[in-house]
């Protein structure tokens, strides 16, 4: 599904507080706990992720899938508290701060031990079905790959995991 295509998707079954719960789910039983069911649950198949901030990871339920094991693989105790949630239409944005330790390859970048910091926001996009079928997130990534001291070496490895 193009991004034409599922921005016309408009409408959906759920009121913006069932939104709002399913995102809050969303992240308190996948991203926090690593419950891949939950993935399947919460995206679409035609789900589109905008975040160029990874490498491509697949598509649809099994690029959520991916992106959790990436994140939970790197970072075991990955904690993401959601503090303010806005729904409207079809839309959920939430503003969050993600933490959690380096013990495992990210991105390239091996473990460095590291307790990480990160604050951004995710606007979540619905679909007639009622589940996430577009996402986009937004973040100060250069902050963060200070923290892991790799600030010189930032641009040389998103271009290496980029795919465009």
């Amino acid at each position: 599904m193009t991004t034409t295509e599922s921005q016309t998707a408009t409408t959906t079954p759920l009121t913006p507080e069932q939104m709002k719960a399913a995102v809050q789910r969303f992240i308190d039983e996948a991203l926090n706990k690593g419950d891949l069911s939950v993935v399947e649950e919460s995206y679409s198949e035609d789900l589109v992720d905008h975040d160029k901030g990874h490498p491509h990871l697949g598509t649809g339920v099994q690029e959520g899938k991916n992106e959790i094991i990436m994140y939970r693989t790197a970072f075991p105790d990955i904690h993401q508290t959601i503090h303010e949630k806005i729904a409207e239409g079809n839309t959920v944005m939430h503003r969050w701060t993600t933490t959690g330790t380096h013990l495992g390859p990210f991105l390239g970048i091996p473990p460095t031990k590291k307790k990480l910091s990160i604050d951004g926001m995710t606007v979540s996009r619905f679909g007639p079905d009622g589940k996430i079928i577009e996402i986009y997130n937004f973040h100060d990534r250069m902050a963060w790959m200070e923290q892991f001291g790799w600030k010189g070496w930032f641009w040389a490895i998103i271009k290496r995991s980029w795919k465009y």
